[in-house]
């Protein structure tokens, strides 16, 4: 899961906390908020999501997408 998809999710997850605990809603739908919420945290926390990969996405940079590293750049070739 990359940076910016687990800052949203604990944003997320802070909002609806904070419209479960402010009574904004409540009953069955707001349960169900703090349920959704504590996912959105296990996932930001533990950085995988378990619908991502049912799905086969993936929202990190592989090898191909992200800048080469100066290190391997400077490797002198045998």
């Amino acid at each position: 899961m990359g940076k910016i998809d687990r800052i949203v999710r604990g944003i997320i997850a802070t909002i609806m906390i904070f419209l479960y605990l402010g009574n904004i809603i409540t009953g069955n739908l707001g349960t169900l908020l703090l349920v959704g919420a504590g996912l959105l945290v296990a996932n930001s926390l533990s950085g995988k999501c378990y619908f991502y990969s049912l799905m086969g996405w993936n929202s990190c940079q592989t090898t191909e997408t992200a800048a080469p590293r100066k290190d391997v750049l400077k490797q002198k070739k045998p």
